[in-house]
């Protein structure tokens, strides 16, 4: 075991990686969350946002879905960014655009 380690090592690693990025992939395309477009407002948060959005889905689980949806690398928002939201089992014109007015 350990010889055969040594020599395919790198090819089953490799390979780990590979079947593992196809399954994140194939998630990725199944995934059936609706969105809606929010604009950012003065004092919004990831934070307030999910409170204020998120309906029945996990606060966790709502902020890394807007992460990514909108690829937020940090917690930083900016007034007036759209950002496109899931709609925490909602229909999706409950969610509503915010404005600066």
């Amino acid at each position: 075991m350990i010889k055969w380690m040594k020599k395919n090592g790198a090819t089953a690693g490799i390979s780990a990686i590979v079947v593992w990025s196809m399954l994140l992939t194939i998630h990725g395309l199944f995934d059936t969350t609706d969105f809606g477009i929010i604009q950012v407002e003065d004092g919004d948060t990831l934070w307030t946002l999910a409170e204020r959005y998120k309906g029945d889905m996990d606060r966790e689980d709502w902020i890394l879905s807007v992460k990514r949806e909108n690829a937020i690398y940090e917690d930083r928002l900016y007034v007036g960014d759209e950002l496109n939201v899931p709609n925490g089992h909602h229909n999706i014109e409950q969610i509503e655009v915010a404005t600066n007015k």
